[in-house]
């Protein structure tokens, strides 16, 4: 059984916080959504493997969400992560105490795709911010930075920058223009 959840005050997050509690070095974990695979992250992938891949199964299957596409069971990979889930939350905390209420940023979450603490800015915000992220002592390798992506009709929709349409793309689709960057 898992070990009782960490509180992180997050609600989505307290099932992978629990399990990294009772499986130090657990990363988190993700759908690949190319596919469907069980994306697993741990920091050493040869000594935390099996019990994280174990316990992320006992976690879906209690849920009663064992994921995959068309009902059958997805193919499990492991990745080797930088940082634990734990680290993970407390350097979003840390993200956010540096930027306060600064104008500009738009978002900050755990991005359990990329093992990485996304931040999303506006473009004209996201020197600033990354200064006074930055500044404020946080590893730039464990964060990523996202623009803000604003349609004709002025809604918003992110997209990571190696998903994006360009500009051309998008209007010669007859698709409402979406502009979209990534910074590291």
């Amino acid at each position: 059984a898992l070990a009782p959840q960490a509180r992180t005050g997050r609600e989505p997050e307290a099932a992978a916080a629990g399990i990294a509690v009772a499986v130090p070095g657990f990363g988190g974990f993700v759908y690949d959504t190319a596919n469907g695979d069980l994306v697993v992250w741990v920091k050493d992938t040869k000594r935390d493997k099996s019990a994280a891949v174990a316990a992320v199964q006992e976690y879906l299957s209690a849920s009663r969400d064992p994921g995959g596409r068309a009902g059958r069971t997805p193919s499990v990979k492991v990745r080797a992560a930088d940082y634990d889930f734990l680290e993970l939350g407390s350097l979003r905390d840390r993200v956010n105490s540096a930027i306060g209420g600064e104008s500009g940023v738009t978002f900050t979450d755990l991005d359990e795709a990329n093992n990485r603490v996304a931040i999303g800015v506006t473009p004209e915000s996201h020197d600033r911010i990354r200064r006074r992220v930055l500044g404020a002592g946080l590893p730039s390798q464990a964060l990523r930075f996202d623009f803000l992506s604003f349609d004709l009709n002025d809604s918003t929709v992110w997209f990571p920058a190696d998903t994006a349409p360009t500009v051309q793309e998008a209007q010669g689709s007859g698709a409402p223009t979406y502009l979209s960057s990534k910074f590291a």
